[in-house]
């Protein structure tokens, strides 16, 4: 039987995903939030003026409106809130606490020292919704103050036939890089890499990753920024399959993609996916992450399967870049590769 009292961080994170993203013009609280009434609809202000608020200051969590005609003027539990006026969300914490309820007893007497000693902290909030189900984080003015230095270093690709060059030799698609940039600056930080920039709704670059072309260390540099953003974010349809992989430039060989620019990522970013598919690098760090997510129920690429079926050495290790030259396919299709992810445990041998 799962003990809810050992998860109440995690409760509590999903609480604050369901809020931020359900209910975007909640306003933030010392305590928590305050938002219209969801049980009584007690404001015609559609969230502006509600008195419904969500007390996440203390455990146990409550919600609790000061409407004194609403059932909820008592309080109701944040578990039973987050059932009852967010059922996705409740599936996606019990699908979360059931794995994390197979930790070792010392884990979860770690667990509750910190249940019991559980303070409210500062979330750091998504700021405005700029479109429906997805968060935009952008903040251009501040990229630009904080990387100025470096755009200055910036030049259109198209002059340099080395950088060209190199993007041919890869086989990356024409009309993605043919707008990227190049810093030829002996000086600058990101010199001798090409620049792949990330454009948001208003065609905007907002971050940029920087890739060596002469085999530097570290291959990659990103910009100054306090975001964790994901490439091709802004163009990738939701709504449909979504491929999630690590690097930008493997999302460019699979169709609606996106990259993570690591393995590290925002949930608050993913969660408005509808359908994610996860295909994590074909490496001991890739790995170890695709099972974590397959313990949370997860779709995850299974990269010895595809090998095995592709006739592909089991050792040799591989990325969409490379399968796009060695199988001679210039784009693959979810439809192509579906049968390859599995959320299954038992899949675990074969990532």
């Amino acid at each position: 039987m799962l003990d809810f009292e050992l998860y109440v961080e995690e409760l509590k994170s999903t609480l604050i995903e369901a809020i931020q993203f359900e209910i975007p013009q909640a306003k933030k609280t010392f305590k928590g939030f305050n938002f219209r009434c969801p049980v009584c609809g007690d404001s015609k202000d559609q969230w502006k003026t509600g008195r419904g608020h969500l007390l996440l200051n203390k455990t146990p969590y409550m919600y609790i409106c000061h409407n004194g005609d609403c059932e909820a003027g008592g309080g109701i539990n944040g578990q039973t809130f987050l059932k009852e006026y967010f059922p996705d969300y409740h599936r996606q914490y019990i699908r979360q606490i059931v794995a994390l309820s197979k930790e070792s007893t010392e884990l979860k007497e770690k667990r509750k020292i910190k249940a019991k000693a559980a303070l409210y902290t500062v979330e750091r909030k998504l700021p405005v919704i700029a479109e429906i189900g997805k968060p935009d984080i952008t903040n251009v003015a501040d990229f630009i103050a904080r990387n100025k230095d470096k755009l200055v270093a910036m030049k259109s690709i198209k002059d340099y036939p080395q950088a060209l060059d190199f993007c041919a030799n890869r086989g990356l698609p024409k009309e993605s890089y043919q707008n990227w940039l190049y810093v030829d600056d002996d000086t600058s930080y990101i010199k001798h890499r090409i620049v792949i920039p990330f454009k948001n709704s208003q065609g905007n670059m907002y971050f940029y990753q920087a890739r060596t072309i002469i085999g530097e260390e570290p291959k990659y540099k990103n910009a100054v920024s306090d975001l964790r953003p994901i490439f091709n974010y802004y163009e990738a349809d939701f709504e449909k399959p979504v491929m999630i992989v690590e690097g930008p430039i493997d999302s460019l060989f699979l169709e609606n993609s996106v990259a993570l620019c690591g393995v590290k990522y925002d949930t608050r970013m993913t969660n408005p996916i509808k359908y994610k598919y996860f295909i994590f690098d074909d490496d001991g760090a890739g790995r170890k992450t695709a099972k974590a997510h397959l313990e949370k129920n997860e779709y995850v690429f299974l990269w010895k399967k595809f090998k095995h079926d592709n006739n592909i050495s089991s050792d040799k290790k591989l990325d969409f870049n490379d399968l796009s030259i060695m199988l001679k396919i210039n784009k693959f299709s979810f439809d192509s590769l579906k049968k390859y992810f599995s959320k299954h445990l038992m899949s675990k041998a074969l990532i």
